[in-house]
């Protein structure tokens, strides 16, 4: 197991966290392993980081609620009506996410952002494409909105990642 850092998480809840995400990515190794094994390499090449993402998410289920001092729900979002999960309690709000999405534009963040203010934190998974292993966890704390007014008028509003924190890394 990797490193774990101070956060605003307890290690028995990072704990919990990076065993979920491991437990299912080794689950689902195999299955993985097969996918490249049917679809032409140059064709899946760079493309394994998509099913990774819900994989890691089905480690969160609301009837699973195994991350100690968090309750664990899942939320739709976006035109696609995918799901995410969430972590949260009396002091923290956390939506999980793939480390390649780049969420400063989304929506749902912006949203949620609104609603929980202070208290709402984005938790970014690295997993390595080539071993489908975790290698990183990292908290992140929201501080605004930079807004940009476009040629036109219109206003476009991006979501400021404040404070970043490495809460764990293989290695």
């Amino acid at each position: 197991m990797g490193q774990i850092l101070m956060s605003d998480l307890t290690s028995e809840q990072i704990n919990a966290i990076v065993i979920n995400i491991s437990e299912m990515l080794n689950r689902a190794r195999t299955y993985l392993e097969g996918l490249d094994a049917l679809g032409d390499a140059e064709y899946m090449h760079g493309r394994s980081k998509y099913p990774l993402t819900g994989i890691v998410y089905s480690g969160f289920m609301p009837d699973h609620q195994n991350i100690p001092g968090m309750t664990i729900q899942k939320t739709m979002y976006g035109q696609k009506n995918m799901y995410l999960p969430e972590l949260l309690n009396d002091d923290i709000f956390i939506q999980l996410y793939n480390s390649a999405n780049d969420v400063r534009n989304s929506e749902e963040v912006k949203r949620k952002y609104r609603l929980m203010g202070d208290k709402f934190r984005l938790l970014f998974f690295m997993i390595d494409e080539t071993t489908r292993t975790l290698q990183e966890l990292e908290l992140c704390k929201l501080c605004g909105f930079e807004r940009k007014t476009k040629s036109g008028g219109e206003t476009k509003e991006t979501i400021i990642i404040g404070q970043r924190e490495i809460i764990y890394k293989i290695g």
